[in-house]
């Protein structure tokens, strides 16, 4: 898997029923796709295995090569940047119409996020280039009701370095010291304490009390200024 591979398709995940809609045709244990670049004179290649191995070749159609130039580092020139340049695009329309977001790899954390999409027909929005954090806000007035986030335990003040998915919610302010345990719930991370709380996503909550905070957080997002 070469560096381009890595970085585009890193975090995500293929969804096959997508990738058919877009023109992928089944072959055994992979789906591929063949595409045309640079007049015809070259094609991409690209395979995904059940896997989730990726593999995308360059072949010169003229001799039926393969053509690899373009993967050096130190190749220069026009012709070589075309190349790169129309791999990378391809690549990255392939990742945006094929594939979903797998930074949160959590059970309780993948629940959740079908919860809000089945029910409030939300998507994760990633506002932060090079961030794991994605925050869910509501369609009438664009105010957050949702930030997920990853982070050491020992952030939230927990004695661990084990790594830990969050929910932030909003929640009532004379509601949070009774729900707050600093356990398994938090005063809010990175959020405002007196109306945010933090839930670890590991299990230790129950599914479907995260659900009713997640529609009293939707509700209170309406009223908030």
């Amino acid at each position: 898997m070469n560096k381009y591979i890595e970085q585009i398709y890193k975090n995500r995940k293929f969804n096959e029923n997508k990738a058919l809609q877009f023109g992928f045709k089944k072959n055994g244990d992979y789906f591929c796709f063949n595409k045309e670049i640079l007049d015809g004179q070259f094609l991409i290649g690209l395979k995904i295995y059940n896997n989730n191995q990726i593999y995308a070749d360059v072949i010169e159609i003229s001799t039926g090569e393969p053509y690899t130039l373009f993967l050096v580092d130190n190749a220069v020139g026009e012709f070589v940047g075309k190349i790169r340049m129309e791999y990378e695009k391809f690549l990255k329309e392939v990742s945006k119409e094929c594939f979903d977001d797998n930074i949160y790899k959590s059970e309780t954390s993948k629940k959740v996020i079908k919860f809000i999409k089945d029910k409030y027909k939300d998507d994760l929005e990633f506002l932060w280039e090079k961030s794991s954090s994605a925050i869910v806000r509501r369609k009438d007035n664009k105010k957050w009701y949702a930030v997920f986030q990853i982070v050491s335990k020992r952030k939230i003040g927990i004695e661990s370095y084990e790594i830990v998915e969050l929910l932030g919610l909003r929640a009532s302010a004379n509601l949070i010291p009774d729900l707050i345990d600093n356990k398994f719930i938090f005063k809010g991370f990175h959020m405002n304490k007196k109306n945010w709380i933090s839930i670890c996503l590991d299990g230790s909550v129950n599914e479907n009390s995260i659900f009713k905070m997640i529609d009293e957080s939707y509700d209170l997002a309406k009223i908030s200024k």
